[in-house]
């Protein structure tokens, strides 16, 4: 018993393998447009900040430097001991 014909067989075979994609996959560098080598972005420098120390900006910035430093810098941030969250059963 057959069920079709040999020439409608390879017809169908023929049209799915000529449907199927051969560029490969949708996203490579080809087709994405990048460049060979990754090239990191250039640094733009968008502004300037001024250290005249003379102007009222500085002078502010100035200020507000000496209110942190009294209120919120810690001089024993850099110099407190580590302190370590072991078992002291790890020595044994």
């Amino acid at each position: 018993m057959e069920l079709a014909d040999q020439r409608q067989l390879t017809a169908l075979l023929l049209a799915s393998v000529a449907q199927t994609r051969r560029s490969g996959p949708r996203m490579t560098r080809k087709s994405a447009g990048l460049p060979p080598v990754y090239e990191p972005p250039k640094h733009k420098l968008t502004h300037r900040v001024c250290r005249c120390g003379v102007c009222d900006k500085c002078k502010d910035n100035e200020r507000w430097e000496r209110i942190f430093q009294a209120k919120f810098a810690d001089p024993y941030y850099y110099v407190r001991p580590v302190i370590r969250c072991e078992s002291p059963l790890n020595a044994l």
